[in-house]
């Protein structure tokens, strides 16, 4: 799905901008780790009880055919 529905960086040309990988989610301040998936690597937090995922998962619900 890379560059179709999630934007994909394939290469940084210019070799700016480099951040460092946070070690703290900013939404609850829990861990964060790497986890890979299909050659693809992202950047998860840990806490099973993070505000951030929970709307997340709550936005998944409802814009599915789950909820009449």
């Amino acid at each position: 799905k890379a560059n179709m529905i999630i934007p994909q960086i394939a290469e940084n040309l210019t070799r700016s901008g480099l951040m460092d990988i946070p070690c703290r989610c900013p939404a609850c301040g829990g861990s964060t780790e790497i986890r890979s998936a299909n050659d693809v690597e992202a950047l998860y937090c840990v806490n099973p009880a993070c505000p951030a995922k929970a709307i997340k998962s709550f936005d998944l619900f409802v814009s599915r055919d789950a909820m009449n």
